[in-house]
């Protein structure tokens, strides 16, 4: 039988009763590649002032923006179904128990699922792809340089696919139950981005310096690299503007990197553990941490933010306090399916308040001097200046004679700041009198 695993004919058996993911998938390929391809053709052509060679340029541009975004959402999907599909019976004692007792390695069994969800996934989208190009090549738009694109979108969307794939397979092999998790699963994509947010709103309201609409250091992290999605949406950026190749080398590791701990966890799962809400414990330890110490910090903000009379501290204290209890008794009742584990492991608690505040008396007292850090004069090209109630954000530029002057908005040469190195000296030396008094 091992020697049959990979054969047609035990492939064509174990796909009997599943061909609607197949055909879903085919149906969302439809949409995403022959379907807009048509549309966008049709609005092109249908335009009296776009000649054949702009027409010719848009049609190339589509295979590298237009379809590797609307192929990117099926993609993204057609991993997640194939994932759940071929990995779900881990949450049956019944089932595990019976492929468990195959004559059959759990090597085997991993790595003949993985190619089944690539073969369900690959065969939609070659057919879908090569229809686009015979779109193309009917309306005269066909070359090398089209096949070429055509092969890297689905290498890219294939890397993304297994990204994605290996995602959902680790967060099946490490829960226990339906519950749990879809959970982790909503965790795994969202959590960067909502913990990035969290930094972010903490700088907002801690923070004087603190520039509300760009992201940059772990806050930029967390919300463009930290899950699958932000992650594979960023690559899709970078491709886009053909700067992909550093981005792509990260992709690849963490795809490889999810791969080996999902086969790692499904070889080690315990059969017996079916139904348990984590698999391993330390994960759960893990888990526990990253959820209670962020819900603490969120639900004191909360608190923080909405009285407007000085008790605002004694309700951040009130809100850090009862976010991490909650969060805490709520895990633990996940865990043990007992609502009276609420206080149970409470060293685990304490951990985990004593984190929560640190942070908070970090951002609080600026441990770290966020308010203070100043860059290099030749590091700085320009700075806004907020004349609060006279002309709000306000461009401001040093002249010759030491002076400063309102130059409008940024838009246009002139608002660039003096020297080509940086601003100038006398406009640096009065930033830094500000950061140092503005206390």
């Amino acid at each position: 039988m091992k020697s049959k695993i990979y054969s047609s004919d035990y492939m064509k058996t174990a796909t009997k009763g599943q061909l609607w993911i197949p055909a879903l998938l085919t149906l969302g390929y439809l949409m995403a590649f022959p379907v807009m391809t048509i549309l966008m053709l049709g609005n092109w052509f249908g335009t009296k002032y776009l000649t054949i060679d702009q027409i010719s340029r848009l049609y190339e541009l589509l295979w590298t923006d237009g379809l590797m975004s609307s192929g990117f959402i099926i993609t993204s999907a057609a991993a997640l179904i194939n994932g759940i599909n071929h990995f779900w019976y881990l949450y049956s004692s019944r089932k595990t128990d019976f492929y468990h007792c195959l004559p059959i390695r759990r090597q085997k069994i991993f790595l003949h699922k993985t190619v089944m969800g690539i073969f369900y996934y690959l065969v939609p989208y070659i057919i879908m792809e090569f229809f686009v190009i015979c779109i193309g090549a009917a309306r005269g738009f066909f070359s090398l340089k089209i096949m070429k694109m055509a092969l890297m979108m689905t290498v890219m969307h294939f890397i993304l696919y297994l990204l994605f794939y290996f995602a959902t397979v680790l967060v099946i092999c490490l829960t226990g139950n339906i519950l749990m998790g879809a959970l982790c699963l909503a965790a795994i994509f969202l959590y960067g981005i909502v913990l990035g947010d969290l930094i972010l709103y903490y700088r907002s309201v801690f923070y004087r310096n603190s520039y509300f609409d760009e992201a940059f250091g772990i806050q930029k992290i967390l919300q463009e690299y930290a899950s699958p999605y932000s992650l594979g949406k960023n690559f899709l950026y970078a491709y886009s503007a053909g700067e992909y190749f550093s981005l792509l080398a990260a992709v690849l590791m963490v795809t490889v990197v999810l791969g080996v701990l999902a086969y790692a966890a499904f070889v080690k799962r315990p059969s017996e553990s079916a139904g348990k809400p984590v698999i391993y414990d330390w994960v759960s330890v893990i888990i526990k941490f990253m959820v209670v110490v962020p819900c603490g910090l969120g639900c004191g903000l909360i608190f923080y933010t909405l009285p407007d009379s000085g008790s605002k501290v004694v309700w951040w204290i009130f809100g850090l306090v009862f976010g991490t209890v909650l969060s805490h008794g709520c895990l633990e009742i996940l865990y043990q399916m007992d609502f009276r584990k609420f206080l149970a492991k409470k060293h685990h608690l304490v951990l985990a308040g004593i984190l929560v505040i640190i942070c908070a008396v970090n951002y609080k007292l600026d441990l770290m001097h966020f308010d203070e850090y100043l860059p290099d004069r030749k590091e700085i090209a320009a700075f806004n200046a907020d004349l609060s109630g006279i002309l709000h954000y306000t461009c401001v530029s040093q002249t010759e004679d030491g002076f400063y002057k309102n130059i409008g908005s940024w838009t246009g040469e002139e608002t660039v700041l003096t020297k080509e190195d940086g601003i100038g000296e006398n406009t640096w030396k009065t930033l830094e009198r500000v950061i140092s008094k503005q206390k």
